[in-house]
C-alpha cells in the first residue's frame, strides 16, 4: 500500500540514539522515493529497496561541514515502549541499513521492536541490536 507522506506524519522526528545509549522503536512503514517521479511514497508493508529510488538526507556536522548521503526513512508508532504519533526516523548509516534490509522485504519490522544502539561519536557512530536483539510483537 502506497500513499502519499503528508497525510500520515506529524512534523516530529524521532532520533537515534547517541554513544552508549539504547532505544527501541516499532515501524508501522518505510518511506523511499518513487521508482519515476522520486517524490517521497511510504510503504505499509514488505518493500524491496531496490526497487525504489532512495531519499537523499543532508546537513552541517559539528565542525560545521555540510554532508549529505542516501537513505529512507522508517514511520515510529512506539519509541521506548510508548506509542507515538507517527513521525520519521530518517536512516542514512549503512550498517543499520543492513541489519533493517532482511526484515524490510518480508514486512515482518511492521510486528518486530527494535532496539538500537549507538556507538561513538558522530559521524562514526556503529548501530547494532544490543541483546537480546529484536522482539517479535504479540498478536492479538
Amino acid at each position: 500500500m502506497a500513499s502519499t507522506l503528508r497525510s500520515l506524519t506529524s512534523r516530529e522526528v524521532s532520533e537515534l540514539p547517541r554513544d552508549g545509549a539504547t532505544k527501541t522503536f516499532r515501524f508501522a512503514g518505510v518511506i523511499v522515493g518513487d521508482p519515476r517521479t522520486g517524490a517521497e511514497v511510504t510503504i505499509e508493508g514488505p518493500v524491496n529497496l531496490d526497487l525504489f529510488r532512495p531519499l537523499t538526507f543532508g546537513g552541517v556536522n559539528a565542525g560545521g561541514v555540510a554532508w549529505e548521503r542516501e537513505g529512507f526513512a522508517l514511520l515510529v508508532i512506539e519509541e521506548d515502549g510508548v506509542a507515538t504519533p507517527r513521525r520519521r526516523l530518517n536512516v542514512v548509516a549503512r550498517r543499520l541499513i543492513e541489519l533493517l534490509h532482511a526484515d524490510l522485504e518480508t514486512g515482518s519490522y511492521m510486528h518486530t521492536r527494535y532496539p538500537i544502539q549507538g556507538v561513538g561519536s558522530p559521524p562514526k557512530t556503529r548501530y547494532s541490536f544490543p541483546p537480546p536483539g529484536p522482539t517479535l510483537v504479540p498478536t492479538s
